[in-house]
């Protein structure tokens, strides 16, 4: 599933460098396109894209040339190892350059500077414990909610503001299952791990909804809550 996600998240034109076919991703093509931002054509002028560092000599403390999905490469600033996913922030006129002319920024910064979506990113986590301690946040997530149904009906929760939210499913088992399997964590029950622990669909009917399904459930259902609460 790792894969499949980065795969998905990858624009079209860099997933070459990134993912040669082989049989971790037998039906990835199968996927509809993302059609995300980030995941730009050749005629489309943008202000950032998504490159690959390419191994092409540059003059020492010249820089790196960056493959952008454009005819031109671009060359950044920085020295940055080949094969490297970068973000490119391309300079204003570069009408008449042999290379187009940028510097590699964060991916947050599309959306800092332009309130750009610009994709995801995946994280994985080898137990329950881990979602937790290896946050790439300093002081971790300020809001922690578990999705259960055995927890609270969410209508009845307000969310303080925070600045890193986390949002946990598990699977059709729930999180109970994901707690059982990890002898890390002293809780008796998930919980404990949450700030909250809530139900985003009360009346389902069917005896389980799968995770895929909770998802998009739970994201509607809590989603102007969670942008009221943002910092």
């Amino acid at each position: 599933m790792t894969w499949y996600l980065q795969y998905y998240d990858c624009p079209p034109y860099l997933r070459k460098y990134f993912f040669p076919i082989y049989r971790y991703l037998p039906y990835a093509e199968l996927l509809n396109s993302l059609d995300s931002p980030h995941h730009l054509i050749v005629d489309v002028k943008s202000r950032f894209r998504e490159g690959v560092v390419l191994n092409k000599p540059v003059k020492s403390g010249k820089g790196s040339y960056v493959y952008i999905g454009l005819k031109k490469t671009a060359l950044i600033g920085q020295e940055i190892k080949p094969g490297t996913r970068v973000t490119v922030q391309l300079d204003p006129d570069n009408s008449n350059e042999k290379h187009m002319r940028g510097k590699a920024v964060s991916r947050m910064t599309p959306l800092e500077l332009e309130n750009c979506y610009w994709g995801f990113s995946v994280r994985f986590a080898h137990d329950l414990n881990s979602v937790f301690s290896k946050c790439p946040f300093e002081g971790g997530y300020d809001v922690r909610i578990g999705i259960s149904n055995k927890g609270e009906n969410y209508e009845k929760v307000a969310f303080p503001t925070y600045r890193h939210l986390l949002i946990m499913f598990g699977g059709m088992n729930g999180l109970e299952e994901c707690l059982e399997n990890d002898d890390t964590i002293v809780a008796s029950e998930p919980k404990e791990l949450f700030n909250y622990y809530i139900n985003t669909c009360q009346s389902h009917g069917s005896r389980a909804i799968s995770t895929e399904e909770n998802i998009f459930i739970t994201l509607e259902a809590l989603k102007h809550k969670l942008f009221a609460s943002e910092r």
